[in-house]
């Protein structure tokens, strides 16, 4: 096999992936606000099951790759670090379109240290809540 042709199949490869796996945060709401995702308790423990509820206001439909998208993150020294992301998902598109609201019940991880937490979706963002001890 010519060096040509290895190069060609692998750049297909990464090209293949690129697509299947970049449209895992697809965003098609404006960022201004007018989607809101509020979790609906101040305060929560780990192994608890959160409520998640997102509220597009926008003129747009708002679209995330799938809820594989989720993730918690942990207020660490005054930036955000991921902690947790959703796993075993499927790979449907969510859509939430204007005016319209979706919830998600999420598992608070039951190894999650006490602290000040909140979860993304996409572009998306959480109102902070905390995490105490189980």
């Amino acid at each position: 096999m010519s060096l040509y042709t290895y190069l060609a199949r692998w750049c297909s490869v990464v090209l293949f992936l690129a697509i299947l796996l970049g449209g895992c945060n697809l965003v098609g709401a404006s960022e201004d606000g007018a989607v809101t995702f509020t979790a609906d308790q101040p305060s929560y423990t780990a192994g608890s099951t959160a409520q998640l509820h997102l509220h597009n206001s926008s003129d747009d439909t708002f679209r995330v790759g799938s809820l594989c998208a989720l993730q918690l993150h942990r207020k660490v020294l005054g930036s955000w670090r991921v902690v947790w992301q959703q796993h075993g998902c499927l790979t449907e598109v969510i859509e939430v379109e204007p005016g319209a609201r979706q919830s998600f019940q999420p598992v608070v991880p039951e190894d999650a240290v006490p602290g000040t937490y909140r979860y993304e979706l996409g572009a998306a963002v959480s109102n902070t809540f905390t995490i105490g001890a189980p």
